[in-house]
C-alpha cells in the first residue's frame, strides 16, 4: 500500500492512539489484577480518572469489624500485584493508592481513628508498587522496634490512575 504525505500525520495520530489504548488497558489490567474479583470502580467527577477499590468489610465504618477483618499494614503487599507495568509498557501515569485504615485496640477488641492514609501519590506504577511495598515493610520493622506505637489495620484499598501531560515531570 502506497502512502501519500498527506496521509502521514493521520496514520501517525492513529498510531500513538493505538499505543496510548494499550498503556491505559496496561495500568487498568494490573489495577484490577490488584483488588480482585471483590473490587469495584468507584465514580470520580473527573472523566480522566479511573478508581478501583477493594473493600475487606461489608460496614465501611464500623469499629469491630475494622478489629475483626483488618488486615495488618505489612499484609499490603501481598494484595498489590507486584508485575505492575513499568513507564515504557504502563505510559505516564500518575497512580495514587490510598489504604482506609484504623488504629487496633487490643483491650476493648476495635478500630478507631479512621481516615484514609495516602501511602503513594503521584508515582508512575511500577514507582507507586514499589513505595507502597517499602512503606509497608518500614512501618512493621518500626512497630516492632517499639519506634512506632499504633497498630494500624486497613479495611479497603483504593487505586486511583489518570493520565499526565507531556510537560509533566514523572516522579
Amino acid at each position: 500500500m502506497r502512502v501519500s504525505m498527506r496521509d502521514v500525520p493521520h496514520l501517525r495520530t492513529s498510531q500513538s492512539a493505538e499505543r496510548y489504548t494499550a498503556k491505559w488497558h496496561a495500568v487498568y489490567d494490573w489495577a484490577w489484577r490488584s483488588v480482585g474479583d471483590d473490587g469495584t470502580t468507584w465514580p470520580d467527577p473527573s472523566p480522566r480518572v479511573q478508581r478501583l477499590r477493594l473493600s475487606l468489610v461489608r460496614r465501611t465504618n464500623s469499629a469491630e469489624e475494622a478489629y475483626r477483618r483488618g488486615e495488618d499494614i505489612a499484609a499490603l503487599e501481598n494484595y498489590l500485584d507486584l508485575g505492575a507495568p513499568d513507564e515504557r509498557a504502563g505510559g505516564r501515569r500518575r497512580v495514587v493508592v490510598r489504604v482506609y485504615s484504623w488504629v487496633i485496640d487490643e483491650e476493648f477488641k476495635l478500630g478507631y481513628d479512621p481516615e484514609w492514609l495516602k501511602v503513594a501519590d503521584d508515582m508512575s506504577v511500577k514507582r507507586a508498587v514499589a513505595y507502597v511495598v517499602r512503606w509497608a515493610k518500614n512501618y512493621d520493622r518500626l512497630l516492632q522496634k517499639g519506634l512506632e506505637s499504633r497498630f494500624i489495620k486497613w479495611t479497603q484499598l483504593e487505586i486511583a490512575f489518570w493520565t499526565m501531560g507531556q510537560a509533566t515531570r514523572t516522579v
